[in-house]
């Protein structure tokens, strides 16, 4: 299984990077290749490459029951493969080497923050991977994986809420409305993509596994990665380097000097009075997770 999810991820990876390099070398037709476009293209070949190791490792255990070289392939490219994503996501999520070349001190925080969370989260499956299963480390251990991983899930989330309250604040009454609303838009479908495959990946795969027996355990597996997979699918279509992907269209809710202009936190009032009158009556809210009705301007704006 893990060899066919591996092969599919190469296919995947193949089409990515086929598309951001096809937009590198006509730069000039607008659809350009920024910087992140190759870091997402660097997290689905260290997601192949994790799935592969998986297979190989899997594949020996059954032959010579040792993998003391394949587990060790296997956990590395595992820590790349999870810093890399969460990275990916948040810089997403802050506008970053499209709109300013740097972060800002807070998001910058994140990042340490997430690092060390997922140097915590790999300690804690290689202990896991050494301990016999209902120990008292493999319990422990177990314990402080989820919690670890479900932190380092609520901390990527911020930077998203970020840009969303920045584009609400942002919206006027003037002609480039349209433009923030479609990039609003596009924010507000990421933020519930990263939500569902958090839900989907970190609680509805642990529920499943907790009442499958040791014969259909490959269940969650499959579960876990095709929901994956339809996530990465999702995020590259959104945010593809295509010159009529409003993500990449001049201005925004960030300055021309690259600095957050919602930096300090502080409120701009009528921000969401503005946004209220420009969607008319029955819009959308102004939260981050507007839930159904967050795409009901979608017809209007695109």
């Amino acid at each position: 299984m893990f060899l066919w999810l591996g092969l599919t991820f190469a296919a995947l990876t193949y089409l990515w990077t086929t598309e951001v390099r096809a937009a590198a070398r006509h730069a000039s037709g607008g659809a350009k290749a920024h910087q992140i476009h190759h870091l997402m293209s660097i997290v689905l070949v260290l997601k192949t490459g994790t799935l592969l190791a998986e297979s190989a490792r899997y594949h020996y255990i059954d032959r010579v029951g040792l993998t003391e070289v394949w587990s060790a392939v296997y956990f590395t490219f595992l820590f790349l493969k999870g810093v890399g994503l969460f990275i990916v996501i948040l810089l997403i999520g802050s506008g970053w080497s499209f709109v300013r070349p740097t972060l800002d001190p807070r998001e910058k925080k994140i990042v340490a923050v997430v690092l060390l969370l997922q140097v915590v989260d790999n300690v804690a499956l290689v202990v896991m991977d050494h301990a016999s299963a209902g120990t008292l480390a493999y319990v422990g251990w177990r314990r402080v994986l989820h919690v670890v991983d479900i932190v380092c899930c609520c901390t990527i989330l911020l930077p998203i809420v970020w840009q969303i309250k920045a584009l609400e604040n942002s919206v006027d009454d003037s002609a480039t409305d349209a433009r923030l609303l479609r990039k609003l838009v596009l924010f507000r479908r990421f933020y519930c993509t990263v939500v569902s495959y958090i839900y989907v990946t970190r609680i509805v795969v642990y529920m499943v596994a907790s009442v499958l027996d040791y014969r259909h355990t490959w269940v969650s597996y499959a579960l876990e990665e095709g929901a994956t997979l339809a996530f990465y699918a999702n995020t590259g279509r959104l945010f593809r380097p295509g010159a009529d992907n409003p993500y990449f269209e001049a201005g925004g809710s960030r300055g021309d000097d690259g600095e957050d202009e919602d930096r300090d936190g502080d409120e701009r009032p009528g921000g969401s009075k503005e946004m209220v009158s420009l969607m008319g009556a029955g819009g959308m809210a102004s939260s981050p997770v507007g839930e159904g009705k967050s795409f009901a301007m979608e017809a209007n704006d695109v």
